[in-house]
Formats: C-alpha cells, sequence, structure tokens
C-alpha cells in the first residue's frame, strides 16, 4: 500500500492540477498541500473531506484504503442501429480502444480546456463521417 502522501498527490497529478489550481479552487493553502503530499504532516478530516470532494472520490480512494473508481461502467453493448461501416471501422480501430486506454483518454480529455474538447470532438466526429459512419445512429449529431 502506498503511503497517503503519494496516493494523495497521485490524485492531484491525475486530474493535471497543480498545487495554486487546488489552493485557488478549495481554499487550501499550497504550503499544506505540499507538507501533505510529502508526508511532512497529515491533513485534518475536514481537509480530506473537501479534497475527496474536488478529487471527485471518495475518503478511502482518498486516503489509498481502496482502488479509485474510474467513475463508468464499461458498456459493451452496441447501438441497435450499427452500420456496417461502423462495424468495419471498430474492427480496424477497436484494439486502440481497450478499458486502459479509455481511462487514460478520458483522464486526458478532462485535462484539457473545453475549447479543446469541442475541436477534438469535432475531429473525431469528421473521422467517422469520412468512413461513411452514421453518427447521428451513435452519438445523436
Amino acid at each position: 500500500m502506498q503511503n497517503f502522501g503519494t496516493v494523495l498527490k497521485d490524485h492531484r497529478l491525475e486530474l493535471g492540477y497543480t498545487l495554486q489550481y487546488v489552493q485557488e479552487k478549495t481554499g487550501i493553502s499550497n504550503q499544506n498541500l505540499s507538507r501533505w503530499e510529502n508526508d511532512k504532516a497529515i491533513p485534518g478530516i475536514d481537509f480530506c473531506i473537501t479534497l475527496a470532494k474536488f478529487y471527485g472520490c471518495t475518503l478511502d480512494e482518498l486516503v489509498g484504503l481502496t482502488e479509485p473508481s474510474n467513475g463508468y461502467e464499461q458498456n459493451n453493448t452496441l447501438p441497435t442501429k450499427l452500420t456496417p461501416n461502423a462495424i468495419a471501422f471498430a474492427n480496424d480501430f477497436g484494439d486502440m480502444f481497450n478499458d486502459k486506454n479509455y481511462v487514460d483518454i478520458s483522464k486526458l480529455y478532462k485535462a484539457i480546456t473545453p475549447e479543446l474538447r469541442a475541436l477534438t470532438l469535432g475531429y473525431i466526429i469528421g473521422i467517422l463521417q469520412r468512413h461513411n459512419i452514421n453518427t447521428t445512429d451513435i452519438i445523436g449529431y
């Protein structure tokens, strides 16, 4: 089991947050955050609750008692109107999107700005449409 400071720091880094950003959003000084992450001190329960809420995890996950949840249940069902082109595309590119990659891609997606998210989604939709996949049946447009 990892020590508390390492687990705490991992939560912050997985979300792509700086100490300064966490301070701005939670009001917890970056000096305290740094001391906790480096195991120089241990935060009180009120700070742990604040950080767990901010990082979107449980207290058990925050302190390393349980493995972090990825926040989604894998849905392996196919849309009812899947076209042959969509099936061919999935067969060609499906290896790129296993569960581990999906989690990594989700973390990256959360870390980028809303503008880049919109551009990324537009790019992906463009790729699908160029492969004659009716994205309306899959994502609604």
